[in-house]
């Protein structure tokens, strides 16, 4: 699925993303019970999902001064 955004909305994607990211990996340092992880995106997924749209963003040319989130 391609989503057409303009550049400001997906950098407040990608910002969002990135906090979440850095949020849900100390959840799950902290929290090592699954149980305890249920209905919690993993950090891997958050992770994924940032990349890929920053990937298609750079595809297009834009936001190539961002790095992608390496785990």
């Amino acid at each position: 699925m391609k989503l057409e955004l303009d550049d400001m909305k997906v950098l407040t994607i990608l910002e969002a993303l990135r906090s979440e990211y850095v949020t849900v990996k100390d959840y799950y340092e902290e929290f090592q019970d699954e149980e305890q992880r249920i209905g919690v995106t993993s950090p891997e997924e958050i992770e994924q999902t940032y990349n890929d749209i920053l990937a298609q963003a750079q595809e297009q040319g834009e936001l190539t001064s961002l790095d992608k989130i390496k785990g």
